[in-house]
């Protein structure tokens, strides 16, 4: 007995120190953790107009496998940044050495994806020790040359992600000033020896969970954003104080770029009709350029700034964003047209450019082609893009727009829930065992053209979009007869079409003497997450839409209705829901229309928007009930 009582002791006093380290971690730090930061320390070094140095070290407890921040590193290299140095140690909870990873033992690889040129490359190390938990502690220094960009500082950097301690130190000299912005921190300024030195620092911040329809890390966690006012890149000097002084620097660039001969713009000359309109002249010239020219990116040195020059675009037919945007723009101006160069960031999910804090953190560019009426907004890396489209790619956000004299913020094109649309008619006769044969006929217009990835499977073979279908529209089992995809109208505000034949094995349910039938598979919102009662961060519905449903269904003879569910409307702030049925015995009209409004909503407005949206599911899951009283 006292042999095992001793056994028992070793036993738990084990339990009792296994987690080593963590029993230093204050309990709300562990909570929803998967990685826990206990120092990161940061210094950014401006030297001058020309050169700075970034050094980087931290220490973090990695919890388990789904920790993937901070044991993943990736180091940028190119003509204007040099890693100095670079080291990762791996330690037990203990805090013993397992193992020392030097820079030679990183991986080099090439970061020109689709680029025929680019100087970049990244060295890049995971760790892959899946004894857990144990620590990383990561060092690193990067030299830059050039001064066009300075750090973002994301101390809290992901999600179930808990931070200690981290700091941010920066030192510019008295004549070369730099800006910051402080979102969530604030900085400690003093000045040493000719030296402006800021601080910042946080402590003890508890691992977040995003929320649906949250997509902004500052919601969530500090961020220092910094950049430079003068600056200097790859010999090219210039000042981001304000917009219009970069867009000073940004014409400066371009100015010598426009080389079209007269031969060459009288090739497009020539397709131009008398008396067009300069709309007209627009639509020619964006045509031509989609039918002889193809995207290619190009990231040499200055060259990921300065567009090439318009004839060698001309003759070579290819280019990056910057030079066929540049191309468009010298074909318009030997067109008479007035256009205007623009930077900015695209992506469905891209960061907003701060009209407040000039920085040159733009990843494109588009033209913008001003009307009386209206401003024509073009995609000029698209061979297929409807004309003046411009997609969740670059719509509804702010962009520099570089003018002839100044470079101003203006906003891109917002698609409103009317030009959003999903419109459906299906025709549905059912049979008996539940079966039915269906018809539908689907339009999509504005952005809903991207909805289910129609828009690019438009352009595939045959073969293909019928893989598309089956992917994409989760509506049963289902045996599809016929496809026909209708590529988008060249439109600002494109339509499409899809018409389908099939054969859905379940389309109600039989039970005995009764089908059950829930008409709403073919559109919905069950895709909406609003599942959880709280919200502590405001929800961003990006894109609004409408969906209009007309259903045409015809049950067999021998049922009649039973239960049908009721008509409604529901009107709220974020959208409305309508449905309407109209029943002649054994066949129905079925119509439905969902809204939604595109706006960022506090949480205080959450309760309600949740109400609705979970309103608008239940009410899509109603069913009608046809009894067979034979």
């Amino acid at each position: 007995m006292k042999l095992s009582f001793v056994i028992l002791s070793f036993f738990l006093f084990n339990i009792g120190v296994a987690q080593g380290l963590l029993d230093d971690v204050p309990a709300d730090l562990k909570t929803n953790a998967n990685e826990i930061v206990l120092y990161d320390h940061t210094t950014f070094t401006i030297k001058d107009l020309t050169s700075s140095s970034l050094h980087r070290k931290y220490r973090a407890i990695i919890r388990n496998s789904r920790a993937t921040d901070l044991k993943s590193v990736f180091l940028y290299y190119d003509d204007f940044r040099a890693i100095k140095s670079a080291q990762i140690k791996i330690y037990d909870i203990y805090e013993h050495e397992r193992e020392h990873i030097k820079l030679k033992d990183f991986g080099d690889y090439s970061t020109k994806g689709s680029s025929i040129a680019d100087d970049s490359r990244t060295k890049y190390y995971e760790v892959t020790d899946d004894k857990y938990p144990y620590i990383v502690e990561v060092e690193y220094t990067i030299d830059y040359m050039g001064s066009m960009f300075y750090p973002t500082w994301y101390p809290q950097s992901d999600e179930y992600q808990s931070v200690l301690h981290a700091t941010l130190h920066i030192e510019s000299p008295e004549s070369n000033p730099f800006r910051h912005k402080s979102v969530n921190v604030s900085a400690q300024e003093s000045y040493e020896q000719g030296q402006l030195v800021f601080d910042w620092a946080v402590d003890s911040l508890p691992a977040f969970e995003f929320e649906p329809y949250s997509y902004t890390l500052e919601d969530y966690a500090p961020v220092v954003y910094t950049a430079p006012n003068r600056f200097e890149m790859d010999g090219h000097v210039g000042n981001l104080s304000t917009w219009s002084d970069f867009g000073e620097w940004i014409r400066a660039l371009n100015k010598d770029q426009n080389t079209l001969t007269f031969e060459q713009l009288g090739e497009i000359k020539k397709l131009i009709p008398e008396g067009a309109s300069d709309l007209e002249k627009v639509k020619i010239a964006y045509k031509y350029l989609q039918d002889n020219t193809r995207y290619v990116s190009i990231q040499l040195g200055i060259g990921g700034w300065q567009p090439f020059e318009s004839g060698f675009v001309h003759s070579s037919k290819y280019g990056d964003c910057k030079a066929l945007s540049f191309y468009t723009q010298s074909i318009l101006s030997g067109l008479g047209v007035k256009s205007y160069y623009t930077l900015i960031n695209a992506g469905p999910y891209a960061r907003e450019v701060d009209p407040e804090f000039p920085n040159a953190r733009f990843n494109h560019a588009i033209l913008t082609v001003p009307f009386e009426s209206d401003t024509i907004w073009l995609e000029c890396t698209s061979q297929t893009d409807p004309f003046g489209y411009q997609g969740i790619f670059t719509s509804n956000r702010n962009a520099l727009m570089v003018t002839e004299d100044d470079a101003v913020i203006v906003k891109t094109k917002s698609y409103s829930p009317k030009e959003n649309l999903q419109i459906t008619l299906a025709e549905l006769s059912i049979n008996i065992d539940g079966s039915a044969d269906v018809k539908i006929n689907r339009t999509y217009t504005g952005l809903e053209i991207g909805n289910d990835r129609f828009e690019s499977s438009v352009l595939t073979p045959p073969s293909e979009q019928s893989k598309w279908f089956y992917d994409r529209h989760k509506w049963g089992d289902l045996v599809l007869d016929s496809l026909n995809l209708s590529p988008p109208t060249n439109q600002v505000v494109p339509t499409a079409q899809m018409n389908a034949n099939l054969q859905l094995k379940k389309a109600a349910i039989s039970n005995s003497n009764r089908l059950f039938y829930q008409p709403f598979v073919f559109t919905n919102v069950n895709h909406m997450n609003f599942k959880t009662k709280e919200r502590q961060k405001p929800v961003e519905i990006r894109y609004g839409y409408t969906q209009i449903d007309t259903l045409n269904v015809t049950f067999p003879e021998v049922y009649f209705p039973e239960n049908t569910p009721q008509d409604i409307q529901v009107k709220t702030s974020f959208g409305s829901y309508d449905r309407m049925i109209i029943q002649d015995r054994n066949q129905f009209m079925i119509i439905r229309k969902f809204v939604i409004q595109s706006g960022t909503y506090p949480p205080s407005s959450y309760e309600s928007l949740r109400e609705f949206i979970r309103g608008v599911q239940k009410l899509d899951k109603e069913k009608i009930v046809m009894l067979n009283k034979t």
